[in-house]
């Protein structure tokens, strides 16, 4: 298994096209959705704000939502200081080694291809797209 948004960490303008076409999708699929309530943990705020605190300039900074995106009628940021992100880290870090072991151990092996996500982004794709030639 390959988590692609974690193996994006080199390569910024990749990141930024992954993150805004999730939040097309999204957009798309909230527009179809319009008369039931939708709960997003990430969505266009949270990629415009990124990006700005990525930029590290100082200018004044102006953000209008873009035409194309679906608006929510809500946004709420959640503040965590750094003693609960620490608990946090460690608690996400135990599912994730979790995770890990339950894919290794579990999942019938004539089907799981394990590929180290720790590589360029390039290598990655190379052994998937060497995968579906085998």
């Amino acid at each position: 298994m390959i988590m692609l948004s974690t193996s994006l960490d080199g390569c910024e303008s990749i990141r930024r096209a992954y993150y805004n076409l999730g939040n097309l999708i999204i957009s798309l699929e909230l527009k179809n959705q319009s008369d039931i309530i939708n709960i997003l943990d990430r969505y266009w705020p949270s990629t415009i704000i990124y990006q700005l605190a990525k930029s590290n300039e100082n200018n004044q900074i102006k953000i209008s939502w873009p035409n194309y995106l679906v608006q929510p009628a809500l946004i709420i940021y959640i503040y965590v200081d750094e003693i609960e992100q620490e608990k946090q880290l460690v608690t996400q870090e135990e599912f994730h080694r979790r995770l890990d072991f339950i894919y290794r151990n579990h999942i019938p092996s004539s089907h799981l291809h394990v590929i180290d996500g720790n590589r360029p982004i390039n290598i990655i794709a190379n052994d998937i797209l060497n995968l579906f030639q085998e």
